[in-house]
C-alpha cells in the first residue's frame, strides 16, 4: 500500500492544477468542505460535487492512493491533528470548536483502554455482590453518577460524598464485593485508604485513574487509564473537567448493559426489569 507523506491537503493543493477538469471539481469540493467530506462515502461525494464516481476515484489514483476511501482515511488524520493544533494555541470561540475539542478528548479514550479490559471491568462489576465506589473532591458527581446508573441496571451499589459512610460500607462488605476507586491523580488519601481496605477484605478491586503507579498495579484487579492524549493547552475548562470519566461511564454502562453481546455465558440479573418498573411508577 503506497503512503503519501505529505498531508491530503497539501496534496490536493501542489497538484490541483495536474488534475483534470472533473477531478478539480472533486478536488474543490473537499478544499471547501473538509470536516464534512470525511463522513461522506465516495456516491455522496460524488453527487455533492457534481461529478462521478469515477471521476472521484480517478482524483484520488491521480493523487498517488490506492483509491477515495484511502485518501478519505488519511484526510481525517490530518483534520484531526489540524484542530487539535488550532485548538492547543486559540481560544475556542465558536460552537463547532468547543465541541470538536470535547469529541477529541473522549475519542482519545480509545487509545488508552481496550474493549478487553472495559469486558473484564463489566465482569468484575456483574459478578460483585455489591460494587463499593469511592472517590473524593470533584469527582464525587462521577461516582454518583456510576452507582445511580449501575442501580438502574439492577447492580446494587453503596457510594457517598463522606469519606466515613464509605469506610462503613467496605469495612462491612464481604469479599464478593467489588470496589471501584476514582481518582484522577492516584493521590487522593481516602481513596487510596478505601484501597487499602477493601483488600483486606479480600474485595476485587478496579481502580479509574490518570496516574498510574506501583502500588495500583500489586492491588487492582483491573485498572482503566483515562490520562487525556488530546489535553489542549491554556483552556480555562480543563482543570476542573471530568468528561473522560463521564465518557468512562457511559463506556462501562453500555457493556453492562450488553454484557450477553461480550460472553453468551452470563445470566443477566431479574433485578433490572423490577428496578425499571419501579421507576416506571414516578413517570407520567
Amino acid at each position: 500500500m503506497q503512503i503519501i507523506q505529505s498531508s491530503v491537503i497539501d496534496n490536493i493543493k501542489v497538484n490541483f492544477n495536474s488534475l483534470f477538469p472533473a477531478e478539480k471539481k472533486v478536488a474543490q469540493y473537499i478544499l471547501e468542505h473538509l470536516n464534512e467530506v470525511i463522513f461522506l462515502n465516495i456516491s455522496e461525494l460524488a453527487t455533492n460535487s457534481n461529478s462521478s464516481e469515477s471521476s472521484v476515484v480517478r482524483m484520488a489514483k491521480h493523487l498517488g492512493y490506492n483509491g477515495y476511501f484511502q485518501m478519505r482515511l488519511l484526510l481525517s488524520n490530518d483534520i484531526s491533528k489540524k484542530d487539535k493544533d488550532i485548538l492547543c494555541n486559540q481560544p475556542l470561540l465558536t460552537s463547532e470548536k468547543i465541541f470538536s475539542s470535547c469529541a477529541n478528548r473522549i475519542q482519545s479514550l480509545s487509545n488508552m483502554i481496550t474493549t478487553e479490559q472495559l469486558v473484564k471491568a463489566a465482569k468484575l462489576i456483574q459478578n460483585a455482590r455489591i460494587c463499593h465506589i469511592t472517590s473524593i473532591g470533584n469527582t464525587i458527581p462521577v461516582a454518583i453518577d456510576l452507582g445511580f446508573r449501575l442501580e438502574r441496571n439492577g447492580q446494587a451499589c453503596t457510594y457517598s460524598n463522606q469519606p466515613e459512610q464509605y469506610y462503613n460500607h467496605i469495612a462491612l462488605g464481604h469479599k464478593d464485593d467489588l470496589l471501584i476507586a476514582i481518582t484522577r491523580s492516584g493521590a487522593s488519601k481516602q481513596v487510596l485508604k478505601s484501597i487499602s481496605l477493601a483488600e483486606k477484605k479480600g474485595m476485587k478491586i478496579l481502580i479509574i485513574t490518570a496516574s498510574l503507579n506501583e502500588e495500583f498495579t500489586k492491588k487492582a484487579d483491573c485498572i482503566l487509564q483515562i490520562n487525556d492524549t488530546n489535553e489542549i493547552i491554556n483552556q480555562k475548562v480543563r482543570a476542573d473537567s471530568h468528561l473522560l470519566e463521564i465518557a468512562l461511564n457511559d463506556a462501562l454502562i453500555y457493556v453492562v448493559k450488553n454484557y450477553l453481546l461480550f460472553d453468551n455465558s452470563f445470566e443477566q440479573s431479574q433485578n433490572l426489569n423490577e428496578v425499571e418498573l419501579l421507576l416506571s411508577e414516578t413517570k407520567l
